[in-house]
């Protein structure tokens, strides 16, 4: 069977490569009830760190915790369902009960309920509130949560993940009513996490935002190479694969360091070597290109409909040549105009999601698409 994970969260220990530090740093300040901000590029492995935190806490210090993915709400009104959602694991794991609670806590909402295939119950909303009353629901929600925490004299964590999103939920006004709420409740850990660094750094580096000087804040980084080395190493070897230390190197460097991206390589190379077990540097190039080709109508799609200069500046940063972005014969090169015309680019292309800042500066997000325009437009 393949070993290697990707696309999903992992919190067992087979999977969960190293983050020893961050894992203990985020347990001790969930314990400390603190207001967290963790802010990672994506694909970093932050909500699989955050699972494991929530997972170990509950079982070593019977933390209770809840877990609401902004991305999947595309109201407040759906924010607030599956917030309920989650902090009502708090009382029960019971199905019945747990409706029940939901029912009663969010009730102007009319939440309905349904089982999906893995038994997990699913929460959606039947109605458009008030902003007041959905509002009055939210602080209900969350206020439930330190009340259980005085009544059975336990610690709980609320996790909100891809927390950005809270700009499309009610923006500043939601951000104030949050922050009103949890600074006053000393036995609840809050962690708000995201993957757009710049959004989530206006909130706490601006004086007039709300979360401004919350709490700390975590700053999710790549796994340290020689920590893949061995894992990597560990897991051919147990499949009678014949890979060499330099191999293995260049998928780390190829998968650019960024877990999702070594774990998906890893499988893809794993199965391509099936036959005769071997593994170089000339198949991992043919695993890429295989990647490429099936990952190639939806880079089409995305590179069809951006604009020339936003092109340009992807083109200029795929071949290595970022630390010379606003230089004049770059920007030339590309025929961007200005360096103006550069940034407003480069920002743009943030707000998509396309470019991201980590610890390397400024890159192009997915490491397939960046593969493919190197690729495409050599």
């Amino acid at each position: 069977m393949n070993p290697f994970v990707f696309g999903k969260c992992v919190e067992d220990d087979e999977h969960f490569i190293n983050r020893e530090q961050e894992l203990v740093s985020l347990k001790r300040d969930m314990l400390d009830s603190e207001k967290i901000f963790l802010i990672s590029p994506r694909r970093y492995g932050k909500t699989s760190l955050i699972r494991k935190a929530m997972k170990e806490l509950e079982a070593e210090n019977n933390v209770k915790s809840a877990y609401v993915d902004l991305f999947k709400c595309s109201t407040t009104e759906q924010m607030v369902g599956q917030l309920a959602k989650a902090v009502s694991n708090f009382e029960t794991t019971k199905m019945e009960k747990a409706m029940q609670f939901i029912r009663d806590i969010i009730p102007q909402l009319r939440p309905k309920f349904s089982v999906d295939n893995t038994g997990e119950l699913s929460v959606t909303i039947d109605s458009v509130s008030k902003v007041s009353e959905t509002n009055e629901m939210l602080e209900r929600s969350l206020g439930y949560a330190q009340n259980y925490c005085d009544k059975a004299n336990k610690k709980a964590v609320i996790v909100f993940d891809e927390f950005q999103e809270i700009d499309h939920l009610g923006g500043v006004k939601i951000e104030k009513l949050l922050r009103s709420i949890v600074q006053m409740q000393g036995s609840v850990s809050y962690v708000f996490s995201g993957s757009k660094k710049h959004l989530l750094l206006q909130m706490i580096n601006s004086q007039k935002r709300a979360f401004y000087g919350i709490g700390p804040t975590m700053h999710l980084k790549k796994i340290n190479a020689e920590k893949w080395m061995k894992y990597l190493k560990m897991r051919f070897k147990k499949g009678n694969y014949a890979i060499s230390e330099d191999t293995i190197e260049y998928i780390i460097s190829k998968a650019r360091n960024v877990p999702y991206y070594v774990q998906c390589l890893s499988h893809e190379v794993w199965d391509a070597a099936q036959c005769d077990k071997v593994v170089n540097n000339a198949l991992v190039d043919a695993v890429i290109e295989s990647i490429m080709s099936k990952h190639g109508p939806a880079a089409e799609g995305i590179w069809g409909n951006l604009p020339a200069a936003q092109k340009g500046v992807l083109e200029i940063i795929s071949r290595g040549q970022k630390d010379s972005l606003y230089d004049t014969d770059t920007l030339l090169s590309q025929q961007i105009k200005s360096r103006q015309s550069a940034q407003k680019a480069v920002e743009l292309l943030k707000d998509k999601s396309i470019l991201e800042d980590n610890e390397e500066g400024l890159v192009i997000a997915d490491v397939w698409f960046e593969e493919w325009i190197r690729h495409e437009m050599k």
